[in-house]
């Protein structure tokens, strides 16, 4: 158990991310100062007179949590954070001399001589109680781990399960009411007639009535469903599942299986007629699908449209390669844009 440790380490690093941004804009100031004047060889000797104290970059300090403007007493950024910087590595530094005194964490790191004792110990029983030693991963990427779960215990981990389990059942209950509201939309003629504030959306034309009931609420729908990764990624991290690739892994099994299982079984009677009389399924359609809400048939349409266009145009990570240039404000932030490649989403 590192206790603060880890706090210490991320604000030291975000001290020295703001620290090199205040060095970088003091740099650009000083050039383009000392290019007015003339006097660019004196610039470049990096002597600290160089830098007019207008220049030097400043910020408030104040005990806030948020920065408010106006709040906290006005100090050098430079020399702030360099005195921050060297504060926190004497910190970090007696942390970790402390580090043998402090307590031993829930989880541990076994390594193995050879392949198959992994898998020999990964599989067998190693305490006689339920949910001692347990659970047992193998094969653990550094980068793969959730640091911030490795000292749940068992039973934790249970309960946090369990929670998980009542809030998605609640998400999945009361998802139908935003779904309905934007199917509602569909049909503004029958909705104004139960909220009369928005009779007079059926004035504005044929073509803005139509792209509204057309176009606007399968838009809407799309929008929802691309919250629901989010949401139950969310919740499956904070079961206190040790591993990211465990985390996808449970999205698939809460989301993918319980969908496709159940309309699978659901289907189960018409595949039996369908594969006894295959050219029946013309007559399947002909009836069903006039009965078929044509927002839902606009929405799966755009469904099948635009999520092969998305992936093979990736027009979100090309608009952003033009937008965070733009932000970037140190060495470091155009190296990190132009050389680390993105996260993939299994």
């Amino acid at each position: 158990q590192l206790d603060d440790l880890p706090d210490l380490v991320l604000e030291r690093d975000q001290a020295v991310s703001k620290l090199e941004t205040a060095v970088t804009k003091a740099i650009l100031a000083t050039y383009k100062y000392h290019s007015k004047q003339g006097d660019l060889d004196k610039a470049e000797q990096g002597d600290k007179s160089t830098i007019p104290e207008k220049l030097r970059p400043t910020h408030r300090e104040s005990k806030l949590p948020i920065p408010l403007p106006c709040v906290g007493h006005k100090v050098d950024s430079i020399q702030f954070y360099h005195e921050r910087i060297q504060e926190l590595n004497k910190n970090i530094q007696e942390k970790q001399k402390e580090a043998p005194n402090l307590g031993q964490c829930n989880s541990a790191f076994i390594e193995f001589y050879n392949q198959i004792a992994a898998h020999m110990a990964a599989q067998s029983l190693i305490h006689e109680e339920s949910m001692q030693m347990a659970p047992r991963n193998i094969a653990i990427a550094p980068s793969d781990v959730i640091w911030e779960n490795m000292n749940i215990k068992s039973f934790e981990r249970l309960v946090r399960r369990f929670l998980s389990i009542l809030i998605t059942s609640a998400i999945i209950i009361f998802w139908a009411v935003p779904v309905v509201f934007v199917q509602a939309i569909a049909n503004l003629e029958k909705l104004s007639k139960i909220l009369p504030f928005l009779d007079g959306i059926n004035y504005l034309g044929t073509t803005v009535v139509g792209i509204i009931q057309g176009i606007l609420p399968a838009v809407a729908l799309s929008i929802l469903i691309s919250l629901v990764p989010v949401v139950f990624t969310f919740l499956s991290k904070n079961e206190g599942i040790p591993q990211h690739s465990f985390v996808e892994l449970s999205f698939i099994d809460v989301v993918l299986v319980s969908t496709i299982s159940g309309g699978f079984f659901s289907m189960i009677n018409e595949l039996k007629n369908l594969i006894q009389n295959p050219i029946g399924i013309i007559n399947v359609l002909s009836e069903n699908l006039p009965q078929a809400s044509t927002f839902f048939i606009t929405f799966v349409m755009l469904q099948s449209t635009n999520q092969s266009g998305q992936a093979i145009a990736q027009l979100v990570p090309y608009i952003l390669s033009y937008v965070k240039p733009i932000f970037a404000t140190t060495p470091r932030d155009i190296y990190n844009q132009k050389n680390t490649c993105p996260d993939v989403n299994l």
